[in-house]
């Protein structure tokens, strides 16, 4: 016969719990400020405050752990809607193993209608994919690493001679199309945003507001947005991070047409690192043939969505109508 679970409860969190939700934050994170983040994520968000549940535990009164939604504006089959990404869902190591963590992702599934939220996403660790499932998430596609080296070293170590001839090879001629640094209000954005959009089913809104928000304001500043521009015009934006020799795509927005020019610019400004790296959706990966563009597969991690219950939007349990990054995570730092 199994022992009992130790009682806990379960509530939204408000403005009082702020200390507690930032040691909190401070043994999750691992890496970063705390209190930036929270300045920056949950009290700063253009779209809201965020939506936090904690878990409290009966006989201690100690906080056991927490989950939250960032609101967000999606993009859903050319309608503007109201959205959150999924992150923060740590539960203390003393205090798992008690069911908290469903716990936590089911009562924020029950707050969705209220707060007129009609999808929550993301690509959680592993640790938190069952947890999620069981508060009533559905894994609906993957979201896999592509890499595509730029020196031969990339693929084998012991090919390192071979590198300034493998880099002439591997590197795509730059034509006209370069990177400009974004700037802040950045009327361009919206400019690339209205030509994409179109061709979007779901996505996160990329207009000026939310790449300032995202990425010019993050308290890490190390994923820098860029406009994509070819002979004066922007073709599309992107935000970048180097990371271990290698340049990580945080985020991209194009026409699909203007992928490979896009590509082929970032390539070059990766300058002598090793490779690039993007994660996409495997569905929109194909859509965009990266193997054609010299991206190769690598590993892949669920990607889940969890819609309130009798949602009506059948769009988004279609994976080929996604579009998902990394710059729709709630991490502004890859270590």
């Amino acid at each position: 016969m199994s022992a009992p679970v130790p009682p806990y409860a379960v509530r939204q969190a408000t403005q009082v719990d702020r200390p507690e939700i930032l040691a909190l934050l401070g043994e999750h994170m691992a890496n970063g400020d705390p209190a930036r983040k929270m300045e920056w994520l949950y009290e700063g968000n253009p779209e809201g405050r965020a939506l936090t549940w904690v878990a409290v535990d009966d006989a201690s009164g100690e906080f056991a752990g927490l989950t939250s939604y960032f609101p967000i504006r999606m993009w859903i089959e050319g309608q503007m809607a109201r959205a959150a990404i999924g992150g923060d869902g740590y539960v203390r190591p003393k205090f798992r193993r008690r069911g908290i963590a469903a716990a936590l992702h089911a009562a924020l599934r029950t707050e969705m209608p209220k707060h007129r939220i009609e999808v929550m996403f993301g690509a959680p660790a592993a640790a938190n994919v069952t947890p999620l499932q069981t508060g009533g998430s559905h894994v609906i596609s993957e979201t896999v690493r592509f890499l595509r080296p730029l020196t031969a070293s990339t693929l084998s170590r012991k090919a390192a001679f071979a590198d300034v001839v493998a880099r002439r090879l591997l590197l795509p001629r730059p034509g006209t199309t370069r990177l400009e640094p974004m700037r802040e209000a950045d009327g361009r954005i919206d400019e690339v945003w209205a030509a994409t959009r179109g061709e979007l089913g779901v996505a996160v809104v990329r207009d000026a507001a939310y790449y300032g928000w995202r990425f010019l304001r993050a308290p890490a500043q190390v994923q820098q947005p860029f406009v994509i521009v070819d002979d004066g015009r922007p073709i599309g934006m992107c935000a970048l991070q180097p990371r271990a020799n290698r340049l990580q795509i945080v985020d991209l927005c194009a026409p699909a047409a203007n992928w490979p020019r896009a590509l082929a610019a970032i390539a070059h400004h990766a300058g002598d690192l090793e490779a690039v790296e993007i994660k996409l959706l495997r569905e929109d990966a194909a859509r965009h043939q990266l193997w054609r563009r010299g991206f190769i597969a690598r590993e892949g991690r669920p990607f889940l969505i969890v819609t309130p219950e009798g949602s009506s939007l059948k769009a988004l349990h279609d994976p080929a109508r996604w579009t998902y990054t990394d710059g729709d995570l709630d991490i502004d730092h890859f270590p």
